[in-house]
Protein backbone atom coordinates (compact mmCIF):
# COMPACT_ATOMS: atom_id res chain seq x y z
CA UNK A 1 0.00 0.00 0.00
CA UNK A 2 1.17 3.55 -0.64
CA UNK A 3 2.66 5.28 2.36
CA UNK A 4 2.53 8.87 1.15
CA UNK A 5 -0.10 11.26 -0.12
CA UNK A 6 1.67 11.28 -3.48
CA UNK A 7 1.38 7.50 -3.67
CA UNK A 8 -2.34 7.65 -2.95
CA UNK A 9 -2.79 10.37 -5.57
CA UNK A 10 -0.81 8.40 -8.17
CA UNK A 11 -2.94 5.32 -7.53
CA UNK A 12 -6.17 7.33 -7.75
CA UNK A 13 -5.09 8.81 -11.09
CA UNK A 14 -3.90 5.36 -12.18
CA UNK A 15 -7.21 3.66 -11.61
CA UNK A 16 -9.17 6.57 -13.08
CA UNK A 17 -7.09 6.48 -16.28
CA UNK A 18 -7.31 2.70 -16.53
CA UNK A 19 -11.08 2.73 -16.01
CA UNK A 20 -11.71 5.56 -18.50
CA UNK A 21 -9.48 3.89 -21.08
CA UNK A 22 -11.19 0.53 -20.66
CA UNK A 23 -14.62 2.13 -20.96
CA UNK A 24 -13.53 3.97 -24.12
CA UNK A 25 -12.10 0.81 -25.69
CA UNK A 26 -15.12 -1.37 -24.88
CA UNK A 27 -17.53 1.39 -25.90
CA UNK A 28 -15.78 1.79 -29.24
CA UNK A 29 -15.98 -1.94 -29.93
CA UNK A 30 -19.68 -2.04 -29.00
CA UNK A 31 -20.40 1.00 -31.18
CA UNK A 32 -18.50 -0.50 -34.12
CA UNK A 33 -20.40 -3.75 -33.80
CA UNK A 34 -23.65 -1.80 -34.13
CA UNK A 35 -22.70 0.07 -37.32
CA UNK A 36 -25.15 -1.04 -40.02
CA UNK A 37 -23.77 -2.27 -43.32
CA UNK A 38 -23.83 0.23 -46.17
CA UNK A 39 -26.83 0.00 -48.45
CA UNK A 40 -26.37 -1.69 -51.83
CA UNK A 41 -25.01 0.61 -54.48
CA UNK A 42 -23.39 3.08 -52.08
CA UNK A 43 -19.69 3.71 -51.70
CA UNK A 44 -19.77 2.94 -47.94
CA UNK A 45 -18.12 6.22 -46.99
CA UNK A 46 -20.15 6.84 -43.77
CA UNK A 47 -19.50 3.31 -42.51
CA UNK A 48 -15.82 3.59 -43.40
CA UNK A 49 -15.49 6.87 -41.52
CA UNK A 50 -17.31 5.34 -38.54
CA UNK A 51 -14.81 2.47 -38.50
CA UNK A 52 -11.87 4.85 -38.89
CA UNK A 53 -12.86 7.09 -35.98
CA UNK A 54 -14.12 4.16 -33.89
CA UNK A 55 -10.76 2.45 -34.39
CA UNK A 56 -8.95 5.61 -33.32
CA UNK A 57 -11.09 5.83 -30.17
CA UNK A 58 -10.37 2.14 -29.48
CA UNK A 59 -6.59 2.66 -29.86
CA UNK A 60 -6.66 5.76 -27.66
CA UNK A 61 -8.69 3.86 -25.06
CA UNK A 62 -6.10 1.09 -25.01
CA UNK A 63 -3.33 3.67 -24.70
CA UNK A 64 -5.10 5.43 -21.84
CA UNK A 65 -5.49 2.11 -20.03
CA UNK A 66 -1.82 1.33 -20.61
CA UNK A 67 -0.84 4.76 -19.29
CA UNK A 68 -2.99 4.27 -16.20
CA UNK A 69 -1.44 0.90 -15.43
CA UNK A 70 2.12 2.05 -16.10
CA UNK A 71 1.87 5.35 -14.21
CA UNK A 72 3.20 4.28 -10.76
CA UNK A 73 6.07 2.34 -12.34
CA UNK A 74 7.02 5.35 -14.45
CA UNK A 75 6.77 7.72 -11.47
CA UNK A 76 8.52 5.30 -9.09
CA UNK A 77 5.71 5.23 -6.51
CA UNK A 78 4.38 2.21 -4.60
CA UNK A 79 2.41 -0.34 -6.60
CA UNK A 80 -0.76 -1.72 -4.99
CA UNK A 81 -1.15 -4.44 -7.63
CA UNK A 82 2.11 -6.10 -6.58
CA UNK A 83 3.98 -6.07 -9.88
CA UNK A 84 7.47 -7.57 -9.64
CA UNK A 85 10.70 -5.92 -10.76
CA UNK A 86 10.62 -7.22 -14.33
CA UNK A 87 6.91 -6.48 -14.64
CA UNK A 88 7.56 -2.90 -13.56
CA UNK A 89 10.28 -2.68 -16.21
CA UNK A 90 7.73 -3.79 -18.81
CA UNK A 91 5.33 -1.11 -17.58
CA UNK A 92 8.10 1.48 -17.74
CA UNK A 93 8.80 0.40 -21.33
CA UNK A 94 5.12 0.96 -22.07
CA UNK A 95 5.35 4.44 -20.59
CA UNK A 96 8.41 5.11 -22.73
CA UNK A 97 6.48 3.99 -25.84
CA UNK A 98 3.57 6.29 -24.95
CA UNK A 99 5.71 9.34 -24.25
CA UNK A 100 8.00 8.59 -27.20
CA UNK A 101 4.98 8.19 -29.47
CA UNK A 102 3.59 11.51 -28.27
CA UNK A 103 6.82 13.45 -28.78
CA UNK A 104 7.62 11.57 -31.99
CA UNK A 105 4.13 12.27 -33.27
CA UNK A 106 4.36 15.98 -32.52
CA UNK A 107 7.83 16.16 -34.06
CA UNK A 108 6.73 14.12 -37.07
CA UNK A 109 3.70 16.35 -37.53
CA UNK A 110 5.86 19.46 -37.66
CA UNK A 111 8.68 17.97 -39.72
CA UNK A 112 6.91 15.59 -42.10
CA UNK A 113 3.23 16.42 -42.00
CA UNK A 114 0.20 15.90 -39.83
CA UNK A 115 -0.64 12.43 -41.17
CA UNK A 116 2.84 11.08 -40.42
CA UNK A 117 2.69 12.56 -36.92
CA UNK A 118 -0.64 10.88 -36.22
CA UNK A 119 0.69 7.55 -37.47
CA UNK A 120 3.81 7.81 -35.28
CA UNK A 121 1.65 8.67 -32.25
CA UNK A 122 -0.75 5.76 -32.87
CA UNK A 123 2.19 3.40 -33.40
CA UNK A 124 3.58 4.45 -30.01
CA UNK A 125 0.20 3.83 -28.40
CA UNK A 126 -0.12 0.40 -29.99
CA UNK A 127 3.44 -0.51 -29.02
CA UNK A 128 2.69 0.44 -25.41
CA UNK A 129 -0.20 -2.01 -25.25
CA UNK A 130 2.10 -5.02 -25.82
CA UNK A 131 4.28 -4.72 -22.67
CA UNK A 132 1.26 -3.79 -20.55
CA UNK A 133 -0.58 -6.88 -21.78
CA UNK A 134 2.43 -9.07 -21.05
CA UNK A 135 2.81 -7.63 -17.53
CA UNK A 136 -0.91 -8.01 -16.78
CA UNK A 137 -1.06 -11.58 -18.08
CA UNK A 138 2.07 -12.44 -16.10
CA UNK A 139 0.71 -10.92 -12.88
CA UNK A 140 -2.69 -12.58 -13.37
CA UNK A 141 -0.93 -15.93 -13.85
CA UNK A 142 0.95 -15.39 -10.58
CA UNK A 143 -2.26 -14.58 -8.73
CA UNK A 144 -4.09 -17.61 -10.12
CA UNK A 145 -1.12 -19.89 -9.41
CA UNK A 146 -0.86 -18.76 -5.79
CA UNK A 147 -4.63 -19.05 -5.30
CA UNK A 148 -4.60 -22.60 -6.67
CA UNK A 149 -1.68 -23.44 -4.38
CA UNK A 150 -3.64 -22.20 -1.36
CA UNK A 151 -6.71 -24.17 -2.42
CA UNK A 152 -4.67 -27.36 -2.81
CA UNK A 153 -3.05 -26.82 0.56
CA UNK A 154 -6.46 -26.25 2.17
CA UNK A 155 -5.52 -22.78 3.39
CA UNK A 156 -8.07 -20.86 1.32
Amino acid sequence: MPSTAGGYAANAVRFALAAVGAILAVGAVVALLRVPPPPPGSDGFPAGMAFLFGGLVFILGLGTTALGLALPSVLGTDDVLGFGRTQRLLLQAAGFCLVGGLFGGVGGAFALGFGIGVLVFLAGVLLSVVPVSIALAWRLGEVVYSALGRVRAGVA
